[in-house]
């Protein structure tokens, strides 16, 4: 049983690797933001004494259906801990909370994956949040292109009409908005401006980050004319004219599929989350950049580690929502167990690194530009990105406030819509 403030919440208890653990899922940490509260800020919840079951988790509503139940009450944690935890440092996965029960409140990393990682940039960001709420924190496959954001003016403009005609692309959608009250400026300049919380990261994106996307629009099929017209729709003829001195001609890379995806993803998500280890990196804080290259036999091939690609194996239980009749391979069992070692060591103590590791994890640094691939062969490398992202996609980062859109041709809703992704709320008591 979990006792807190609204009352007694009883869990449950499941075995996983001959370890005990206790969990309590959907428990509420805010009004559901329904009826009067719909569109309002999240309010606290009254004290109370009551008893309830923490059986059955859901999530918010969303494109994509997993199988979870969709709602909009669905401001609930979900709480897993081994059994007879004191203590523990904990792991916030998407959502920020305080903890008081069972947790050591200065040993906590905040983390996400796509929209929840950028959700963590901000955390890093902004006023708002004290610089001691959390001591760590994990950004995985999200981006800070300038374009992402809207100002509240850009954001008050759009019409219902127009937000309405995108439901038959990838549905509706929210982006950061530059408000001057939680952002006052794009935060790729708060980073350049080094105006961020210096606190160990860990930064990461997948190898393919866009394939996902692109081949719901081309499936692998698309030939080099619609390869180009699509990087035109991208980005300008500045950049376009850019891309053969940088990434070679096309026809180099097999097929126009991979040479698209190649550029978009280094573009969307790997130059941005490279950026932003070297800011803390500038300031001797911890970071540590990886690149997730594994793919399981279950996925197409043709899309290689897509987004989201890392995420069954640090939470393998989401596996079946994935891939409903596939069971891990040992060679997929070792490298989940290796991911979650990692993750876990760096959330204990700021370090990656255990005994049995089967590669030294080092700290990201400028002079050597390095980053661990995770896959079957897990290895450091340097200056990896160094062409591509300093070559290219860096030049166009920064804006110091001035606008981004001479460098882009196409609005910043189109890159936003691609990058979607299922949210999940959870807290992990973490005990290595």
């Amino acid at each position: 049983m979990a006792h807190i403030e609204q009352g007694i919440y009883i869990g449950r208890q499941m075995t996983t690797n001959g370890t005990n653990v206790n969990y309590w899922l959907g428990i509420p940490y805010a009004q559901q933001s329904v009826g009067s509260l719909r569109w309002t800020p999240p309010q606290a919840l009254a004290t109370a004494n009551e008893t309830a079951e923490a059986y059955v988790d859901n999530s918010c509503l969303q494109e994509y259906n997993f199988g979870f139940l969709r709602t909009e009450t669905c401001l609930t944690l979900n709480v897993y801990a081994p059994e007879n935890a004191s203590r523990l440092p904990v792991f916030v996965w998407i959502h920020d909370d305080a903890f008081t029960s069972g947790a050591a409140t200065h040993q906590i990393t905040v983390g996400g994956e796509s929209a929840g990682g950028i959700s963590i940039t901000l955390l890093l960001t902004s006023s708002l949040v004290a610089d001691d709420a959390f001591q760590r924190a994990i950004v995985q496959s999200s981006s800070m292109w300038p374009s992402l954001l809207f100002t509240l003016q850009e954001a008050t403009n759009k019409t219902v009409q127009r937000m309405i005609s995108s439901q038959n692309i990838y549905g509706l959608f929210v982006l950061p908005v530059i408000d001057g009250y939680v952002l006052d400026d794009i935060m790729e300049n708060y980073y350049a401006q080094r105006n961020f919380k210096r606190i160990p990261v860990l930064i990461g994106s997948t190898a393919s980050e866009t394939t996902t996307m692109t081949y719901r629009i081309f499936n692998d099929t698309i030939n080099s004319t619609q390869a180009q017209n699509f990087l035109e729709t991208l980005y300008n003829t500045t950049i376009i004219d850019k891309l053969p001195t940088v990434y070679g001609p096309m026809a180099t890379y097999g097929n126009p599929f991979t040479y698209l995806n190649v550029i978009y993803s280094d573009a969307w998500v790997k130059c941005g989350a490279r950026r932003l280890a070297a800011r803390f990196s500038e300031y001797v804080v911890p970071s540590y950049l990886y690149t997730y290259s594994y793919i399981v036999s279950a996925a197409p091939s043709c899309c290689g580690a897509v987004h989201t690609a890392e995420l069954p194996m640090l939470f393998p239980s989401y596996l079946r929502y994935l891939y409903r009749n596939y069971t891990f391979t040992a060679l997929d069992q070792q490298l989940s167990k290796n991911v979650a070692l990692y993750w876990a060591h760096f959330i204990y103590n700021s370090d990656h690194n255990y005994d049995i590791n089967p590669t030294n994890w080092s700290v990201c640094c400028s002079s050597t530009d390095n980053d661990l691939t995770i896959g079957t062969n897990p290895h450091m490398r340097s200056y990896y990105y160094n062409l591509t992202c300093s070559g290219l996609w860096d030049q166009y980062a920064v804006t110091n406030s001035t606008t981004a859109a001479s460098t882009m041709k196409y609005d910043c809703t189109s890159q936003y819509y691609l990058s979607l992704f299922v949210l999940f709320s959870i807290t992990i008591y973490v005990h290595v």
